[in-house]
């Protein structure tokens, strides 16, 4: 209780949502190094800090269109995406309504997707996802290794068509393909999809982290839910601190593999293809959501129109230093560089503490 009046203190000295501050680590450090230059430290922190107050107002409600933050879903994207050929999940079909049940039963008495995904269309972090990875007889396995009989698959559609997930509203599941991660990340978690997440804006990526599923999560990879956020180098891509339930950690707490130094493969590839998909989206402030197929390779899971603000604690770094780099930069000089040139600024601006 007395820790919390500090923290709640702190926030109204700083003038923020203390929801946003108390859930960045430095926070605490700051209310324990009071004598050891207290006020410069809050001031040097206020400024590096992306709030969600300062999300929203700054960059959502200013890059993301109103209409696009209205309707685009995850399959408006991908009807964005994919005539760019940037690689997504396949969507194997999508069920609006009751009508569409008799087709689901059609598409799972081919068997050829013993394994699929069933998500609602304008669901956010992480809510009705329902992994299948496999069927046993009349069965339907989960991530989970949990076994669901046909009517409760059916149920969970009916419920996110009548808007369980998505604030009320009616909406669309949509079947997809499950991703099978790339052998080269199987010590990085210990069931269901990892997956990575860049910060892009203005066509620069800005900060990046993985997010590991754990026995907790349940084969999610939302931190939430209780995944590793593992922060990463953005010119090299280099696991080098991660969070699990908000205490720093350096092996997974499942498999045991010490992650920090891991280092992604196609780091480069990795970068460009989340910076074009937050381009091609239509929207200027994204959290873009790649995974490692083992056969397709790279793919765009999802570009996040609300990005939260987990991976700051994941980077021990604000978003906030960076953005407004970028803003300067835009505004003050020629933007028309090339995707690549983007990344190049965004590394070295990253290796130069974001000094413009």
């Amino acid at each position: 209780m007395k820790r919390f009046r500090k923290i709640r203190r702190l926030g109204r000295k700083l003038k923020i949502d203390i929801a946003d501050y108390s859930r960045f680590k430095s926070t605490r450090a700051a209310i324990r190094n009071q004598e050891n230059g207290y006020d410069k430290y809050l001031k040097s922190i206020h400024s590096q800090i992306l709030t969600l107050n300062i999300r929203n107002k700054d960059f959502i409600m200013k890059y993301n269109k109103k209409h696009d933050r209205i309707h685009v879903t995850k399959q408006e994207t991908k009807n964005r995406l994919l005539p760019a050929n940037i690689p997504m999940p396949f969507t194997y079909m999508l069920i609006s309504s009751d009508e569409n049940i008799p087709h689901f039963h059609d598409f799972l008495a081919t068997m050829h997707h013993p394994d699929f995904v069933i998500k609602p269309d304008r669901g956010h972090i992480g809510k009705g996802i329902l992994v299948i990875k496999k069927r046993v007889g009349k069965r339907f396995i989960t991530a989970s290794n949990r076994a669901l009989e046909l009517s409760q698959v059916i149920t969970h559609i009916e419920r996110i068509n009548k808007g369980r997930f998505s604030q009320g509203k009616r909406d669309v599941a949509v079947i997809e393909q499950c991703i099978r991660p790339h052998k080269s990340l199987r010590n990085l978690y210990y069931t269901g999809l990892l997956d990575i997440r860049v910060i892009c804006f203005l066509g620069f990526p800005v900060m990046a982290m993985a997010r590991l599923p754990t026995s907790q999560s349940a084969g999610k990879a939302n931190l939430h839910r209780g995944a590793i956020g593992a922060g990463l180098r953005l010119g090299t891509g280099e696991i080098f601190h991660a969070i699990y339930k908000r205490h720093s950690i350096t092996h997974h707490p499942n498999t045991k593999y010490k992650f920090i130094g891991f280092k992604f493969e196609n780091w480069s590839e990795i970068l460009k293809l989340a910076v074009r998909a937050q381009v091609i989206s239509g929207l200027g402030f994204t959290g873009v959501d790649l995974c490692m197929d083992e056969t397709r390779g790279l793919l765009i899971m999802e570009v996040n129109k609300y990005p939260g603000l987990e991976i700051q604690i994941a980077n021990q770094a604000g978003l906030l230093t960076r953005l407004r780099c970028i803003e300067m930069f835009v505004n003050n000089a020629n933007n028309n560089l090339s995707t690549e040139e983007k990344i190049e600024k965004s590394v070295l601006w990253d290796k130069n503490d974001w000094a413009n």
